[in-house]
């Protein structure tokens, strides 16, 4: 038998999948959010509620409709550089809409 308890509920969140959650090097947490040009920017958020799988956000710049970035578990191509280089379309990411 499984028996599932609500504790907490939030009508009209946002929210992004536990994986797309990146640590920021001063605290807290950041997403990276795909710009309608298709450029990825990484942008702080604030966490609300959480389940397994999912993570309530806010903040400026993320709102309903906000392309967020989650990695994928594809391996990459090759090891990446210092810094903030996305792999080749397709390979190691994919993409989930804030809803």
């Amino acid at each position: 038998m499984n028996v599932n308890i609500t504790s907490q509920r939030a009508d009209n969140a946002l929210a992004v999948p536990v994986t797309a959650m990146l640590a920021l090097q001063g605290g807290g947490y950041g997403v990276d959010v795909v710009t309608p040009a298709g450029a990825v920017r990484l942008t702080g958020v604030t966490t609300g509620l959480y389940s397994a799988t999912l993570v309530q956000v806010s903040g400026p710049g993320i709102s309903a409709g906000t392309k967020a970035e989650v990695p994928s578990s594809l391996p990459r191509p090759s090891p990446s550089p210092p810094g903030r280089v996305p792999p080749p379309p397709g390979r190691g990411r994919c993409s989930s809409w804030l809803a």
